[in-house]
This record gives structure tokens, C-alpha cells and sequence, in this order.
């Protein structure tokens, strides 16, 4: 019995744990503007290493796992699905992964990160946006 209420709560701390990874960079931005948050998207393809790297190191990294969960809407688009969709207005150079930080209209914050980042580097880069997000963005 203990084992399967320890099962039970891997289970529910897994799945209640993770921030939502939305696939339509659309779908993701109504979120995002309905709850105030900045964007991360990822322009990624199945075929990538890199991608793995970067998507891997993401889903190993608890603090920024809550990080997304709690302050972003995470958005990943995979260019080796036929139904994917990138706006017209992101600038992408065909060179995966890249990251981008969007505000909720859009907007893009920096520059792209072409290429992988390490986990804690990207956990480091979003928590400073917490400035960002109060002083330019009023959330």
C-alpha cells in the first residue's frame, strides 16, 4: 500500500510539476496574454542533438522547471512537424535550437540564442527578467 501511494505521488508530483510545453506558438501567446507572462520559444527540430541537449538539460532542472511553470508560457515548435508555424515576423535563420524571450504581444526581448544553452545559463538569463518584466512590462 505505501509503495503505491509512493508511486501515486511520483506520479501527480511529475505531472502537476512541469510547466505546460504548448507546440503552437499561437495557442501559447493567447495564454500568455491572458496570464501576463513572457514567452520562451524554442524553434527545434526532432533531427537535432542540440535540440536534445537543450530540451534534455530543461527537463533536468528542477529550479527551472518551476521557473517556466510559475513566470513563463514555454512554447516549442519542432520543424520536423508538417503543421508547425513560425510567424512571419520572428526572424529565424534555419540554425536549431533557438530560443527566443517574447513578451505576451510579441515582442521580442535581446536577441535569439542561436545555438544550445546550458540549463542553469538559461535559468540565470530568465530570472533576470523579473526586472524587466516590472519596470517595462508593469507584471
Amino acid at each position: 500500500m505505501k509503495k503505491i501511494l509512493f508511486l501515486l505521488f511520483l506520479v501527480e508530483g511529475v505531472t502537476f510539476g512541469n510547466p505546460k510545453v504548448y507546440n503552437d506558438i499561437f495557442e501559447g501567446q493567447k495564454v500568455a496574454l491572458k496570464e501576463a507572462k513572457l514567452m520562451l520559444y524554442i524553434i527545434s527540430s526532432s533531427k537535432c542533438q542540440h535540440c536534445h541537449n537543450l530540451l534534455n538539460g530543461i527537463n533536468n532542472t528542477p529550479h527551472l522547471l518551476k521557473l517556466l511553470k510559475d513566470d513563463f508560457v514555454f512554447i516549442v515548435t519542432d520543424l520536423e512537424n508538417p503543421y508547425s508555424r513560425i510567424p512571419n515576423d520572428i526572424v529565424f535563420n534555419g540554425k536549431t535550437p533557438t530560443t527566443y524571450i517574447l513578451t505576451p504581444t510579441g515582442n521580442l526581448i535581446g536577441i535569439p540564442i542561436e545555438g544550445s544553452i546550458k540549463s542553469q545559463d538559461l535559468y540565470t538569463l530568465l530570472k533576470g527578467l523579473e526586472d524587466y518584466k516590472k519596470e517595462r512590462l508593469g507584471f
